[in-house]
């Protein structure tokens, strides 16, 4: 780990500080029994509305030194840390080391299935971290239960256009544009063309646009060839 990591981290620009003083005082005036009888020049513009400067974060040169250092034992990391950082200051190391320990489940169990779980449950769950699911922890990296550091893996993002329900990944339906496609049937391929027009929805007890197939012919060998297709009739 670089010695100047608790400097990288806090070397960020600070947030706020935009407000003026006028604003604050056009805010309280909404009620003028609320206002202090006495105050100071400072105190108005970081107390009571939250509009304050407040120190940022630079976490990412953490990040990459975990992933770069998945596989190491634990302890030897933890050691490479603890000799940089020290933990009597905030700004010289406390700060560091209360980022890791956001980003880094250090008590870990095996389960009943073999799997590695949380040691304590959370929000009354004790969630896996060596395998993604949709109950994934929320921590980056894993010690296991033989002191070795490991990344927690993620689910991959859900995305409509790759899911199965997607009517354009349908292995039996080819879209052509302008309402013309290709549909296979009975391992026959035709070509469909829809419009969309006003049919009665029996269950929403009115008239919804749906589109209706108002023309269907197979394909013969040039088409099945044009479009790198065969019949499989079963």
């Amino acid at each position: 780990m670089r010695k100047d990591m608790s400097r990288v981290i806090l070397d960020t620009y600070k947030r706020g500080g935009s407000s003026k003083y006028p604003r604050f005082k056009a805010k309280a005036a909404r009620d003028w029994d609320l206002l202090p009888r006495i105050e100071g020049m400072r105190s108005t513009y970081i107390q009571n509305w939250g509009e304050g400067k407040s120190q940022g974060d630079n976490t990412s040169p953490l990040l990459r030194f975990l992933e770069k250092n998945t596989g190491r034992t634990w302890v030897d990391i933890w050691k490479e840390v603890c000799e940089h950082n020290d933990a009597r200051s905030y700004t010289d190391g406390g700060h560091v080391r209360f980022h890791i320990e956001q980003y880094v489940e250090m008590y870990t169990v095996y389960g009943k299935d073999g799997g590695i779980y949380e040691k304590e449950a959370r929000w009354g769950r004790q969630r896996r971290l060596d395998a993604a699911d949709r109950f994934n922890s929320v921590f980056r990296f894993y010690v296991d239960p033989n002191g070795i550091l490991c990344e927690t893996p993620t689910k991959p993002r859900w995305r409509w256009k790759d899911s199965p329900g997607n009517p354009v990944n349908d292995p039996d339906k080819k879209y052509l544009g302008d309402g013309t496609e290709l549909h296979r049937i009975d391992g026959l391929w035709y070509h469909v063309k829809t419009e969309m027009r006003k049919v009665w929805d029996f269950f929403r007890g009115s008239t919804q646009l749906k589109p209706v197939v108002v023309f269907k012919k197979s394909l013969n060998k040039r088409e099945l060839k044009k479009y790198n297709l065969k019949n499989r009739p079963t």
